[in-house]
């Protein structure tokens, strides 16, 4: 493994206060092998060095996120599958941004359809993650059908400016 800087993220000049980036590698065929998104200030915290120690440093401000709430409310097209493989279950879901705007810190979770509780243990292959305008993605998560069988699982997605669903 080895580190190489690639590009500097200039300042924020002419942004709204809080702004996003997005950064994805992509392999030699243009197919995303990684991303990471990112959200920022244009007020970036102010580390109290001076009152810090080997453990912790104090703030003397802190970022201004204020903006997030003024996110607006955003629908998602969502298609989930389900299938049994070996002692596992198998969800797939497929996610479409079907607005203009950012879908923020979308949540997903596997949860009982009748008690909603949430039922553990699930490997996701992610579940924190934002969608840009009319971005998709599909997700795979495994889950134990033994703990499952009688819970009848569904996914609960919910998110900063999304509703919260079961599907």
């Amino acid at each position: 493994m080895s580190l190489a800087r690639i590009l500097d993220i200039p300042p924020a000049l002419n942004l709204t206060t809080n702004y996003f980036v997005k950064l994805c590698i992509e392999d030699a065929f243009g197919k995303e092998i990684s991303s990471n998104f990112y959200w920022l200030s244009a007020k970036p915290d102010v580390p109290d060095w001076e009152k810090g120690d080997a453990y912790y440093t104090p703030q003397k401000s802190y970022a201004d996120f204020g903006d997030l709430k003024k996110l607006p409310p955003v629908k998602l097209g969502v298609l989930t599958s389900y299938k049994p493989e070996g002692e596992e279950g198998v969800i797939r879901i497929a996610i479409h941004n079907l607005g203009p705007q950012l879908a923020f810190f979308i949540h997903l979770q596997l949860v009982n359809r009748d008690s909603g509780e949430e039922l553990l243990p699930v490997r996701w292959e992610d579940n924190y993650f934002s969608l840009l305008p009319a971005e998709r993605r599909t997700l795979m998560a495994r889950y134990a059908l033994v703990n499952s069988r009688k819970a009848k699982p569904v996914v609960r997605l919910e998110g900063w400016n999304v509703a919260k669903t079961n599907r």
